[in-house]
């Protein structure tokens, strides 16, 4: 309907995030949240609509909880 009517597409600005960055963002994060005993892993997705961040804690639940702990932590003082 717009072609018909000589009506341009409407630019969206480019304010995503790149895959060097998000892959960036993921090293940094593991690696600060990485203690003695815990595997973490970092995941960042971003699409149009939504972004997503997943952290995964493989350790035991005394490990697990303090990582857990430090991200809720970096979050509300933030």
């Amino acid at each position: 309907m717009r072609a018909r009517e000589n009506i341009q597409p409407r630019q969206q600005p480019q304010i995503r995030l790149q895959n060097e960055d998000l892959d960036r963002y993921q090293e940094e994060i593991a690696q600060r949240l990485q203690t003695d005993g815990a595997t973490v892993k970092v995941k960042i997705s971003q699409s149009r609509i939504e972004g997503k961040m997943q952290i995964a804690v493989r350790a035991n639940a005394e490990t697990s909880s303090a990582v857990i702990k430090r991200v809720r932590d970096a979050v509300i003082n933030s």
